[in-house]
């Protein structure tokens, strides 16, 4: 899954990986950060789990909806 950012928010990029994958994705209002550049080129599962751990996010794929919340959410 190869992304570019330019100053993008994490949510957004959030939900243009759901919109790519053709997943709906339901993210957080706590979700806060920016992307640059740098983000490593792999599988959009890659992709979610880099940005989960760079800004302390967690993840739950229902079957249906793709959920993306903070650690102290959860």
């Amino acid at each position: 899954y190869k992304y570019i950012t330019v100053d993008q928010s994490v949510a957004d990029a959030l939900v243009e990986l759901g919109r790519n994958m053709r997943v709906p994705m339901r993210v957080s209002k706590l979700v806060k950060g920016r992307l640059s550049a740098g983000m490593p080129v792999g599988t959009a599962r890659e992709f979610l789990q880099e940005i989960c751990n760079r800004y302390g996010l967690v993840w739950h794929f229902d079957g249906i909806v793709m959920n993306v919340a903070t650690e102290a959410e959860v």
